[in-house]
């Protein structure tokens, strides 16, 4: 009996023994789920983020990560526009080709397009022609009705009216473009006693006046002008004669002040009969029509060798 109640004992007390040690085992992994303190981890993602560089950037470029397009390592220094030369006996060294910049000579395309252009220089007005002395533009004095006109050239248009089978509208350039040159020293007289001797250049009148066909009932060619001035000549005048409608004198365009866009050369008549800024040329019948000057009791013939009164 007291052997059964031994061995029992010693059963109890080991299984109480695996119990204890049951639940010891149990706490131990209640404690284990609490917050573990942070332990830095050496791994090789963290040495190879301390092994890469930090760009620096360059100015004016922008570039990769990538070893094979690091900036270079020597740039080319660039020289400002304004600088005209470069930095040293050094720089002369390394770049023996490179030409030194002008100022202003790469200024945008806009620039160099106006740098490649061939500078026009203005005609300069001859004194003499073919051993002949000619007077200057500015020997003329200004004694027209109304002043100088300046004439819109792209507005500027010139009739051939009247008495034509095939009347006639021309621009300027028409007219200088559509009708031969002709050039000839006359020497205009002014009746206020002065003159002036000078190489004109021109269309012939009766050129423009075949052109627009005359009617047989012809006998007058009247001009008018930007001004409102007018005069006339017997069509024998015009027609016979190498009478010019000039564009240019001493080799330069007739300037506004002379007459532009065209004045009349009427060699061998009075200086009122030069009538200047033409508009218009119209064939007429009347054979007695007065001018401005006319009208106030100057000759209708206008010749050199008359009286003008």
């Amino acid at each position: 009996m007291n052997r059964r109640i031994i061995t029992g004992s010693l059963v109890l007390g080991t299984v109480l023994v695996m119990l204890i040690g049951f639940f010891a085992a149990c706490g131990s992994s209640d404690e284990s789920d609490e917050p573990q303190p942070m332990v830095q981890v050496e791994d090789d993602s963290k040495e190879a983020f301390q092994d890469t560089q930090e760009l620096v950037p360059t100015e004016g470029k922008d570039y990769t990560v990538d070893e094979s397009e690091k900036a270079p390592q020597n740039p080319e220094k660039m020289m400002p526009i304004e600088d005209k030369g470069y930095e040293g006996d050094k720089s002369e060294e390394e770049y023996p080709n490179l030409e030194t910049p002008e100022l202003g000579e790469y200024e945008g395309d806009e620039a160099e397009e106006e740098y490649q252009e061939p500078e026009i220089l203005e005609p300069v007005e001859i004194e003499e022609y073919e051993g002949k002395d000619l007077s200057s533009i500015d020997d003329f004095r200004e004694n027209s009705i109304k002043g100088p006109q300046y004439i819109y050239i792209e507005d500027y248009a010139l009739q051939v009216s009247g008495l034509a089978a095939n009347p006639a509208s021309y621009t300027y350039d028409q007219v200088l473009e559509g009708y031969d040159h002709y050039k000839k020293v006359v020497t205009l007289d002014c009746v206020e006693g002065w003159s002036a001797t000078i190489l004109w250049e021109g269309m012939l009148v009766r050129e423009l006046i075949q052109d627009s066909q005359p009617l047989d009932s012809t006998t007058a060619i009247i001009f008018h002008a930007y001004d409102g001035y007018t005069t006339s000549f017997p069509i024998e005048y015009v027609m016979d004669n190498d009478i010019l409608m000039a564009f240019k004198m001493n080799e330069v365009t007739m300037p506004p002040e002379r007459g532009y866009p065209f004045q009349l050369v009427a060699e061998s008549k009075w200086g009122y009969k030069w009538i200047k800024w033409i508009t218009e040329i119209e064939l007429s019948d009347d054979v007695d029509y007065e001018g401005f000057w006319e009208k106030r009791g100057y000759s209708n013939s206008a010749d050199l060798d008359k009286p003008f009164f």
